[in-house]
């Protein structure tokens, strides 16, 4: 079974001369690429709702590059012709038999206008693949501003960007030299890569034939080590070999790169092209088999592991094959996966050629590859490796039996789903890759400067240069500690000092802020406006077709357009009602359940059809939103409504008058570099006051005593918009995923055939879960620079942690209104926790406080609270209110034993949990299973519907919370910064004026246990208050505490007053209108 990804189908062909015309019609610009704001104009005349009209996109653009080229716009418009012909649009729509004789959709006025173009233009108009206008970019010698308008797509913002902002800071530090070399215009347009790494004759070469079902030029295939070569197998016009030194030159291949590894290396190297479907998504990387001996290894005259590096960084996805008879991971072969570090999130094994072997040889060659395997990748979760035979040959029946044959289908499912999603996700790897070097360069920056600053000035530079390449690890400490830097995104030190040896430090340059700061603007505000610009042009559409009255409604009621529904425009509307204010009180109570004091549009549309069941006679409660009296319910009967809204609508008729989400004004004040004043008139919900405070009054104390550094980040606008989440965490298999799937109903993107379910730890990074407007997996490092999404914080963790993130998006009515946040098990070793190579504890601690509610999940067989997860329950404190206990799996157990089992969890959590009060503790079995009647018995099942009905509501009540939860958190962060403040001002108070600056900093770290006790008696804090000495003594070591700003009363008085009036007050304004 080969790889397909979905081609046009056949029917294109009868009209490939009509949809020319369309597409030369629509590419205004003649630039071969179909954008967004093309789309609005052109779709309009299909006259498809704009639900529709998003679902095409979201299909058309897999591969959400921000443009359509002409194969994906013919796909678009068979989707219209379908969704006109009554079909829903979907993604499984491309493979159905209905798209196999689609005609096009019918364009409402679209050939009179297409025929008027021809007359004018009698150019050739058929359609070519055109370059695009960004690779000019990289050849000019003159570094000219590009202008925003030649920018029409994703991938040339990043060109961009690159070229104007990063480049100059790589340039300047050498970064070329030390790290990665320049990127080129092909290293952006190149198609996704496949690399396959292994021992001889374990199937690589083979494996690429199955996929293609053809040999490529120059294959070689046999049980000896055929391949003596790395082979790029790409897309070409004919079938051809072209030589390394030849493909290291070609401007339009991504390879210029390997040229560092000289022609020793480039005469092992060469490309091999051939026409070939699946090749215009995807090329493979087929590599020499990874020999055993020393000596062989030797006689290679190259960089084996430097080389297989160099691919790794660049590839897409790396496939680790073994052979069942070939289990020993040679020196060679773990330098290589040493070389990948960094890259763990694209490795995938597969165990190939299993059909050799019956299934009892087969479960212990596995297990001992996994035993090999856990000695050599240096990750606690366990690797999921992917067993079948990936040939065109028949399988052994006579060996593997038809278990065997049904397992190895199964494998090669799920791994071909792995590589089908590959051209779909290599827009937001590039967007990851990006981000990744970005972060990479800044702190390169960094060591090279610093290193230039230890230089003297005159003599004896040869031994401080000496001194300083010897001491590396200790220069590298001192750099993240004076810049505040995750310790796990430095380079290799020994490759570092391998390379620096080679240069002349006292060269290097000193450090130039406005390059850093150039290149930290362009992931906090140039990459989220990009992605914004370039994201589905009809993604904030959500009403449905039958809904239209209610949109003139709110348009109407909408006074001021910004998409509020707000208290004061409901007192003159609903009076159109006739209900009483008591009625109308209760109406709105309900549909502002969040206690936002505004109704979205869908609020509003709850609030209309309230209305009309209270003018039937129905009392108006929370239940009845629930009823099937809402079902059926038409609108309701507004005296005098329909004139006024008619006339609004000859006044406008000129206007586009339909309901689209509009993103909050408050929004812009984020994006502000300048904080001007907010006037008040521009608030018209709670949140929007809460902004306002934030950044006029708390967030000025947070600066000045630098509070984001010792305590949390500053907040985003994307902070107090997000939807609230719920934190999943517990030992590996305590059903976290499985909670999650059970809630939704449905696999979520990226665990789709349940791959990260399982016995062993799978789930091996944290993945939020949450509405997006199409299914995908977006990577952790493109997630955290996103500005409509409140994870920006995260990026304090480094990218060692952001390779282990991902956010899960698809559209679910559940996450309309709730995001999970799935995590990975946690550990019981010492060894596999240091493994993680990222702070899990404090990563934790992040989403802990950020969450409403944290679920900790408990298997009835593995109740141990190990050393890990007591660290882990310790980092939420001060979210004790948060946290809910599952014992889950409770059906595994029969009566007598759960009872037990109950006692020694509360035992044990007793024992953990700093609280008085005795934890509620849920029971139940949270999966789509049926519950083991035999074990549990009826009483048992009884009492798991009872628990799952109360943890159920639990669940409900959190949307409802999310107001009142983030005035809270919001209170909380300012007494804290307050304590910080006093605490910080404090230590700088108790600083010598002249001399003796060093020990005094010294004896305050050593005795910051008592400095505390000083600021609380002194200021009259609440000392459960106080922040976590240790960790403050940890962060305080990185800082010069002579620098610190004194007490400035004035901003905490208006932190205090903020308190005491601004937020009380604004409360009073946004409550219920009707009291």
């Amino acid at each position: 079974m080969g790889l397909e990804i979905v081609p046009i189908n056949s029917s294109f062909e009868d009209y490939q001369a009509l949809y020319e015309e369309w597409f030369n019609y629509v590419d205004a610009d003649g630039d071969g690429r179909f954008t967004g704001k093309e789309a609005i104009k052109f779709f309009a005349m299909s006259n498809l709702s704009r639900q529709e009209l998003k679902q095409v996109w979201a299909i058309a653009d897999a591969r959400r590059e921000g443009y359509l080229g002409f194969r994906e716009f013919v796909i678009a418009m068979q989707l219209v012709s379908l969704g006109q012909c009554g079909y829903s649009i979907t993604h499984d729509l491309l493979t159905s038999d209905a798209m196999k004789y689609v005609k096009p959709p019918t364009m409402e006025g679209l050939d009179a206008l297409v025929a008027k173009k021809k007359r004018k233009n009698s150019k050739d108009l058929s359609v070519s693949p055109q370059p695009s206008p960004s690779s000019n970019w990289f050849h000019t010698k003159s570094k000219k501003e590009v202008s925003a308008a030649s920018v029409t797509s994703v991938i040339d913002g990043l060109k961009k960007l690159y070229l104007q902002k990063l480049k100059p800071l790589e340039t300047a530090y050498q970064y070329n030299d030390f790290v990665s070399p320049f990127l080129t215009n092909s290293d952006f347009d190149a198609k996704p890569m496949i690399l396959l790494l292994g021992q001889y004759s374990t199937g690589k070469t083979t494996f690429i034939k199955h996929m293609l079902r053809t040999t490529y030029p120059g294959a070689h295939i046999g049980p000896e080590p055929t391949t003596d070569r790395f082979v790029v197998v790409m897309s070409g016009p004919d079938e051809r070999s072209i030589p390394g030194n030849t493909v290291a030159v070609q401007a339009d291949m991504p390879f210029s790169g390997l040229t560092t590894f000289g022609t020793s290396f480039l005469s092992k190297f060469e490309c091999s092209q051939m026409p070939h479907p699946l090749l215009d998504y995807i090329t493979f990387v087929d590599s020499p088999g990874v020999l055993s001996g020393e000596k062989q290894r030797t006689q290679r005259q190259y960089d084996f592991t430097g080389v297989t590096s160099w691919f790794a960084a660049k590839c897409d996805l790396i496939l680790l094959l073994f052979d069942p008879h070939k289990l020993d991971v040679s020196d060679e072969f773990k330098r290589v996966i040493s070389s990948l570090r960094g890259n763990d999130d694209k490795i995938r094994v597969v165990l190939n050629k299993a059909d050799q072997v019956d299934p009892q040889q087969l479960m212990r060659i596995y297990g001992a590859l996994m035993w090999s395997l856990g000695k050599v990748l240096n990750v606690p979760e366990v690797m999921r490796v992917y067993i079948g035979s990936f040939n065109d040959q028949d399988t052994h029946n006579s060996i593997s039996g038809p278990l065997g044959n049904e397992l190895f289908q199964k494998e090669q499912n799920d791994l071909l789903c792995d590589l089908k999603d590959i051209p779909k996700k290599a827009c937001d790897r590039k967007i990851n890759e990006f981000v990744k070097r970005a972060r990479s360069a800044v702190i390169h920056a960094y060591i090279v400067s610093h290193l230039k600053k230890q230089m003297p000035s005159m003599i004896g530079k040869a031994k401080a240069q000496q001194r300083l390449i010897d001491n590396l690890e200790d220069e590298f400490v001192k750099v993240q500690r004076e810049f505040h830097l995750p310790a796990g995104d430095f380079p290799d030190v020994e490759q570092f000092r391998e390379t620096l040896k080679g240069y002349n430090i006292d060269k290097f340059e000193r450090l130039n802020k406005k390059l850093i700061q150039t290149v930290e603007d362009m992931l906090a505000y140039d990459i989220p406006n990009l992605l914004k610009t370039f994201r589905n042009p009809y993604v904030d559409s959500s009403f449905k077709d039958n809904q239209t009255l209610y949109e003139e409604w709110f348009n109407f009621a909408d006074a001021d357009g910004d998409g509020r529904f707000t208290g004061t425009e409901a007192l003159k509307f609903f009076a159109f009602s006739n209900l009483s204010r008591q009625e109308l009180k209760q109406v709105w109570a309900v549909a502002d359940s969040k206690r936002e004091g505004y109704l979205g549009f869908r609020e509003f549309v709850i609030a209309m059809q309230l209305v009309s069941l209270a003018q039937s006679g129905y009392p108006i409660t929370q239940d009845v939103v629930n009823s099937d009296a809402m079902r059926y319910v038409k609108p309701p009967t507004m005296e005098g409504l329909d004139a006024l809204v008619a006339k609004k609508r000859r006044k406008n008729k000129d206007k586009e008058l339909s309901v689209i989400p509009q993103p909050s004004v408050a929004s812009n004040w984020f994006s502000a570099k300048s904080v001007k004043k907010v006037p008040a008139s521009s608030v018209t919900s709670v949140i929007d006051g809460l902004k306002r405070l934030y950044l006029q009054k708390l967030k000025p104390l947070e600066a000045t005593y630098r509070y984001n550094d010792f305590v949390s980040p500053a907040l985003t606008n994307s902070d107090f918009d997000a939807k609230p989440m719920i934190l999943l965490l517990g030992q590996y298999s305590t059903g976290k995923t499985t909670f999650i799937k059970h809630m939704l109903r449905t696999n979520y993107p990226g665990n789709k055939k349940g791959s990260h379910i399982g016995p062993e730890p799978t789930t091996d990074r944290f993945v939020v879960v949450m509405s997006g407007p199409d299914e995908r997996s977006i990577p952790g490092n493109t997630v955290a620079v996103q500005a409509d999404m409140p994870f920006s914080g995260l990026t304090t963790f480094g990218t060692s942690f952001l390779s282990k993130f991902e956010c899960s998006q698809m559209p679910h009515p559940l996450l309309d209104y709730i995001t999970f946040v799935d995590s990975p098990g946690v550990l019981s070793g010492e060894k596999q926790r240091t493994q993680r190579q990222y702070d899990f504890t404090g990563v934790t601690s992040w989403f802990a406080a950020k969450c409403d509610l944290i679920l900790l999940l408990f298997d009835p067989h593995k109740l141990d609270v190990s050393d890990e997860f007591k660290r882990v329950i310790s980092s939420l404190r001060g979210n004790d209110d948060k946290i809910r206990v599952v014992l889950n799996k409770a059906d595994q157990v029969d009566p007598q034993q759960l009872m037990r089992i109950y006692g020694a969890l509360m035992w044990s959590l007793g024992k953990v949990l700093n609280v008085p009060e005795v934890m509620r503790v849920y029971i139940g079995s949270f999966n789509d299973q049926d519950t083991h009647n035999s074990i549990s018995g009826p009483l048992g099942n009884e009492l798991f519907q009872k628990e799952q009905n109360d943890l159920l509501c639990d669940l409900k009540d959190i949307p409802k919370k999310a107001c009142d939860r983030k005035i809270n958190e919001f209170v909380k962060r300012a007494r804290s910064a307050v304590i910080h403040a006093y605490i910080v001002s404090h230590l700088k108070k108790q600083m010598p004026s002249m001399i003796g600056k060093a020990k005094a900093q010294q004896r305050l770290i050593d005795n910051l246990e008592d400095e505390f006790v000083k600021v609380q008696r002194e200021f009259h804090l609440p000392a459960g208050d106080f922040p976590d000495v240790e960790q403050f003594r940890e962060t305080l070591k990185g800082y010069n505490i002579d620098k610190f700003e004194r007490l400035n009363k004035k901003l905490i008085q208006t932190v205090e007053d903020m308190l005491a009036y601004d937020i009380p007050n604004l409360l009073k304004t946004f409550r219920n209108p009707y009291g």
